[in-house]
């Protein structure tokens, strides 16, 4: 499976939920990340490997930590986010044995915020902090995989 194959911003689950935090959120990638992590928040964790159909997570309110990021980041992207991101990897203290999804945005100025699916705090974060403090693996959404510290790096600081 394709990891940007996990981001689907015109999947109708998608197209309910970005309807909704449009109705609620200011336009900004900061206003559109809050209401996203407002929306799930109230949704179950569930224990279970790998990702799962978007209907059915809606349906039950409840999915794993990749579901929930690949969820969170399609509503941004459809919302015109650009800079949203899934976040595989794992703490160090974890790795390889245990991994997990977080999810990371950038505003319009170049602020990160890192988000973990399991508390949804919208945490603001340096690039470099993540990856100092987190074994990541890849960051990807709908049109980007970034698997290498290079190619990772062109996502945390493009080109203007």
């Amino acid at each position: 499976m394709k990891l940007s194959s996990l981001v689907d911003p015109q999947h109708p689950v998608v197209s309910r939920l970005a309807a909704e935090v449009a109705a609620e959120a200011d336009a900004s990638a900061r206003g559109v990340l809050t209401e996203v992590c407002n929306r799930l928040s109230g949704w179950r964790m569930l224990a279970r490997l790998g990702p799962t159909d978007y209907h059915e997570v809606a349906a039950e309110r409840a999915g794993n930590c990749i579901d929930f990021a690949s969820i969170a980041c399609a509503v941004q992207r459809r919302l015109g986010v650009a800079s949203a991101y899934v976040l595989l990897g794992a703490t160090p203290q974890t790795f390889p044995a245990l991994m997990h999804t977080w999810m990371v945005t950038a505003s319009a100025d170049g602020q990160w915020f890192l988000v973990d699916p399991r508390d949804w705090c919208v945490k603001p974060s340096d690039p470099d902090d993540i990856e100092n403090e987190l074994t990541v693996s890849a960051l990807f959404n709908d049109d980007n995989i970034a698997m290498s510290a290079p190619e990772r790096r062109r996502v945390w600081a493009p080109e203007s």
